[in-house]
Order: structure tokens, then sequence, then C-alpha cells
């Protein structure tokens, strides 16, 4: 099927690109996160580690979303069961509702991470959607 080869291409990429932000967060925060940008990954997220728990909190919030979604891609190009296009449909979602109302609260910003940030957030669970819906059994 297709689209099933489609989704599973969107996987691997899906794998690949928060994991280098995972491991950009991780492992190199003080370097600039994006070619086109002078900023850091500290700085992209506007986030300034405090004295006490601040570094380990930058590491971990972001970096678990980073994570989870490479987690479920793997999961499904390992088995192709559906209830993993239906979790990562989800995910995407609630990302989306939370980006929104942050949104709404405080405002657009618009910086090199937003550039990159609102439209994978808006996009990718539209994608999703369309994906859970052809791939439903």
């Amino acid at each position: 099927m297709a689209t099933e080869k489609i989704f599973r291409y969107l996987c691997y990429f899906g794998i690949v690109g928060p994991i280098y932000l995972f491991l950009s967060a991780l492992f190199q925060p003080d370097i600039p996160l994006f070619p086109w940008s002078d900023l850091t990954y500290q700085e992209q997220l506007d986030l300034y580690p405090g004295e006490l728990n601040g570094r380990s909190n930058l590491a971990t919030y972001p970096m678990f979303l980073y994570i989870v979604h490479p987690y479920f891609y793997f999961k499904y190009l390992r088995t192709s069961k559906f209830e993993y296009v239906n979790i990562l449909y989800q995910l995407w979602v609630i990302l989306f509702l939370i980006r929104g109302l942050a949104l709404i609260v405080h405002g657009i910003v618009l910086d090199d991470y937003a550039v990159f940030a609102y439209p994978t957030e808006i996009i990718l669970p539209i994608i999703h959607y369309y994906f859970r819906e052809k791939l439903k059994t």
C-alpha cells in the first residue's frame, strides 16, 4: 500500500529530526541549534537555567517531547500496528492545543525557533490525521 510506505518514510524523519534535537539539548545546549541562526539551544527556547535545577529542567522537559515521538515512530516501524499511528496523532494534537493555548495567553513571538516550531506544530497534526484515516483497518 502506497500510503503506508509514505507514512513509513515520515516515521524515519520523525525519528532522525527529534533525536538531533534531543542530542543537542543534552550534550550541546550552548551551540547554535539551527545553521541559519546564531542563537543557542538555551536561547532558542528562551529558558535560562537557574542556579539549582534549571539546567536539568531545560534538558529533561523539552527532551521528553523530543524523544517520545521517535519512540512511537520506531514502535510503528517495528510492528506496523495502527495503535501507534493513533497515539502519534493524539500526541501531535495535544502539542497543537498546548501551543495554541500558549499563543493565546502569551501572544505570538516570531524568532528563529518559532519560524520552525509553529508550522511544524500546525502541519503535523493534519498530516497525522490524514494517515490515521487512510491507515484505519
